[in-house]
Protein backbone atom coordinates (compact mmCIF):
# COMPACT_ATOMS: atom_id res chain seq x y z
CA UNK A 1 0.00 0.00 0.00
CA UNK A 2 1.15 3.85 -0.88
CA UNK A 3 1.96 5.97 1.93
CA UNK A 4 -1.18 8.67 3.16
CA UNK A 5 -0.56 11.86 2.09
CA UNK A 6 -2.06 13.13 5.06
CA UNK A 7 -0.62 12.93 8.74
CA UNK A 8 -2.22 14.00 12.56
CA UNK A 9 -5.64 14.64 11.78
CA UNK A 10 -6.73 16.76 14.93
CA UNK A 11 -10.56 18.47 15.57
CA UNK A 12 -11.31 21.62 17.67
CA UNK A 13 -14.25 23.38 17.87
CA UNK A 14 -15.19 26.81 16.12
CA UNK A 15 -18.05 28.24 16.42
CA UNK A 16 -21.50 27.41 16.77
CA UNK A 17 -22.40 24.93 14.09
CA UNK A 18 -18.38 24.59 13.45
CA UNK A 19 -15.64 22.50 13.58
CA UNK A 20 -11.71 22.81 12.56
CA UNK A 21 -10.18 19.96 10.82
CA UNK A 22 -6.24 20.62 11.23
CA UNK A 23 -4.05 18.09 9.72
CA UNK A 24 -0.03 17.49 7.98
CA UNK A 25 1.40 17.34 4.66
CA UNK A 26 4.95 16.32 3.90
CA UNK A 27 4.31 17.38 0.23
CA UNK A 28 3.34 20.82 -1.10
CA UNK A 29 1.24 21.61 -3.22
CA UNK A 30 -1.51 18.93 -1.68
CA UNK A 31 -5.21 19.91 -1.44
CA UNK A 32 -7.28 21.80 1.86
CA UNK A 33 -10.22 20.44 1.03
CA UNK A 34 -12.04 18.18 3.17
CA UNK A 35 -15.13 16.00 2.35
CA UNK A 36 -17.85 15.74 4.97
CA UNK A 37 -21.44 14.67 5.71
CA UNK A 38 -23.68 13.22 7.99
CA UNK A 39 -23.13 9.29 8.79
CA UNK A 40 -24.84 7.25 6.29
CA UNK A 41 -25.26 9.68 3.59
CA UNK A 42 -22.07 10.23 0.44
CA UNK A 43 -20.17 12.91 1.71
CA UNK A 44 -22.57 15.69 0.50
CA UNK A 45 -20.63 18.69 1.62
CA UNK A 46 -17.06 20.28 1.24
CA UNK A 47 -14.43 23.01 2.66
CA UNK A 48 -11.45 24.61 1.41
CA UNK A 49 -9.08 25.70 4.23
CA UNK A 50 -5.34 27.44 4.04
CA UNK A 51 -2.14 26.08 4.13
CA UNK A 52 0.68 27.27 6.50
CA UNK A 53 4.47 26.10 7.36
CA UNK A 54 7.09 28.13 9.31
CA UNK A 55 10.75 27.73 10.00
CA UNK A 56 12.17 27.96 13.24
CA UNK A 57 15.89 27.50 14.72
CA UNK A 58 16.69 24.16 15.99
CA UNK A 59 16.99 24.27 19.51
CA UNK A 60 17.95 20.75 21.69
CA UNK A 61 16.68 20.78 24.82
CA UNK A 62 19.79 19.60 27.17
CA UNK A 63 16.49 17.04 29.66
CA UNK A 64 15.22 15.34 25.89
CA UNK A 65 18.36 14.47 25.45
CA UNK A 66 20.00 13.06 28.16
CA UNK A 67 16.62 12.21 29.99
CA UNK A 68 18.41 10.47 33.23
CA UNK A 69 18.12 12.87 36.00
CA UNK A 70 21.33 15.08 37.30
CA UNK A 71 23.75 13.48 34.80
CA UNK A 72 25.45 15.58 31.99
CA UNK A 73 23.81 15.82 28.62
CA UNK A 74 24.81 13.10 25.96
CA UNK A 75 24.27 14.44 22.44
CA UNK A 76 23.09 11.98 20.39
CA UNK A 77 24.39 12.04 16.84
CA UNK A 78 22.13 13.68 14.89
CA UNK A 79 23.17 16.60 17.03
CA UNK A 80 26.42 16.20 16.47
CA UNK A 81 25.58 15.98 12.48
CA UNK A 82 24.07 19.43 12.63
CA UNK A 83 26.78 21.30 15.00
CA UNK A 84 30.09 19.79 13.01
CA UNK A 85 29.79 21.43 9.91
CA UNK A 86 33.62 20.81 9.24
CA UNK A 87 32.03 18.29 6.65
CA UNK A 88 30.87 20.86 4.51
CA UNK A 89 32.00 23.65 4.99
CA UNK A 90 35.41 25.47 4.26
CA UNK A 91 37.60 26.38 7.34
CA UNK A 92 37.23 30.06 6.83
CA UNK A 93 33.57 30.09 6.82
CA UNK A 94 31.77 31.72 9.57
CA UNK A 95 30.16 28.63 10.60
CA UNK A 96 32.82 26.63 10.17
CA UNK A 97 32.99 24.03 13.61
CA UNK A 98 34.52 20.89 14.18
CA UNK A 99 34.23 18.47 17.03
CA UNK A 100 36.67 16.21 18.21
CA UNK A 101 34.51 14.90 20.51
CA UNK A 102 30.91 14.41 20.17
CA UNK A 103 30.09 15.63 24.42
CA UNK A 104 31.64 19.40 22.24
CA UNK A 105 28.19 19.52 20.98
CA UNK A 106 26.51 21.77 23.31
CA UNK A 107 29.43 24.10 23.76
CA UNK A 108 28.48 25.57 20.37
CA UNK A 109 25.14 26.25 20.96
CA UNK A 110 24.30 29.54 20.68
CA UNK A 111 22.03 30.66 24.08
CA UNK A 112 20.64 26.82 23.49
CA UNK A 113 20.10 26.48 19.87
CA UNK A 114 22.48 25.83 17.07
CA UNK A 115 23.77 28.92 15.27
CA UNK A 116 21.89 30.93 13.09
CA UNK A 117 24.52 30.96 10.24
CA UNK A 118 24.86 27.02 10.20
CA UNK A 119 22.40 26.20 6.94
CA UNK A 120 21.53 23.04 9.23
CA UNK A 121 20.87 24.77 11.99
CA UNK A 122 17.25 25.52 10.94
CA UNK A 123 13.76 23.07 11.13
CA UNK A 124 11.20 23.34 8.29
CA UNK A 125 8.00 22.19 9.39
CA UNK A 126 5.59 20.31 7.01
CA UNK A 127 2.81 22.00 5.65
CA UNK A 128 -0.52 22.62 8.04
CA UNK A 129 -3.64 22.33 6.58
CA UNK A 130 -6.71 24.08 8.65
CA UNK A 131 -10.08 23.86 7.25
CA UNK A 132 -13.29 24.79 9.17
CA UNK A 133 -16.56 22.80 8.36
CA UNK A 134 -19.44 24.63 8.77
CA UNK A 135 -23.44 24.93 8.90
CA UNK A 136 -23.39 21.13 11.46
CA UNK A 137 -26.25 20.45 13.54
CA UNK A 138 -26.26 19.77 16.94
CA UNK A 139 -25.88 15.88 18.20
CA UNK A 140 -25.51 14.82 14.88
CA UNK A 141 -22.73 12.17 13.69
CA UNK A 142 -20.54 13.49 10.90
CA UNK A 143 -18.63 11.26 8.66
CA UNK A 144 -15.00 13.19 6.87
CA UNK A 145 -11.97 12.89 4.84
CA UNK A 146 -9.54 14.92 4.03
CA UNK A 147 -9.42 14.83 0.28
CA UNK A 148 -5.95 13.74 -0.26
CA UNK A 149 -6.65 10.85 2.20
CA UNK A 150 -7.46 6.99 2.20
CA UNK A 151 -8.72 7.09 5.76
CA UNK A 152 -12.27 8.18 7.00
CA UNK A 153 -12.84 9.63 9.62
CA UNK A 154 -16.00 10.96 12.25
CA UNK A 155 -17.00 13.02 14.69
CA UNK A 156 -20.65 14.03 16.82
CA UNK A 157 -21.11 17.61 17.36
CA UNK A 158 -21.78 19.08 20.69
CA UNK A 159 -25.46 19.74 21.91
CA UNK A 160 -27.17 23.37 21.41
CA UNK A 161 -25.67 26.12 23.43
CA UNK A 162 -27.87 26.03 26.34
CA UNK A 163 -29.50 22.55 25.72
CA UNK A 164 -29.45 19.59 27.83
CA UNK A 165 -30.36 16.31 27.70
CA UNK A 166 -30.74 13.73 31.01
CA UNK A 167 -28.11 10.95 31.20
CA UNK A 168 -26.64 12.47 27.86
CA UNK A 169 -23.49 14.77 29.52
CA UNK A 170 -21.53 16.90 27.50
CA UNK A 171 -17.81 15.78 27.89
CA UNK A 172 -14.49 17.34 26.50
CA UNK A 173 -11.10 16.41 26.83
CA UNK A 174 -8.21 19.28 25.82
CA UNK A 175 -4.78 18.14 25.29
CA UNK A 176 -1.63 20.29 24.16
CA UNK A 177 1.43 19.82 23.32
CA UNK A 178 3.56 23.01 22.87
CA UNK A 179 6.67 21.30 21.11
CA UNK A 180 7.63 21.97 16.91
CA UNK A 181 5.37 20.29 14.61
CA UNK A 182 7.14 16.77 13.28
Amino acid sequence: PSEDAVEQVHLGLGGPGEVVVTFLTKWRGVSSKVLFGKEGQNFSQEAVGEVSTYTTFICPDKGLMAPEMQTEPRPGQDLVNIVNTSLFLPNDSDSYVYLSEAADAWGHLSKGCVAYKNPLGYYQAPYIHTVVLKGLAPRTRYVYRPEASTRLFNFTMPPAKGASEQGRPLRIGVWSDIGITA
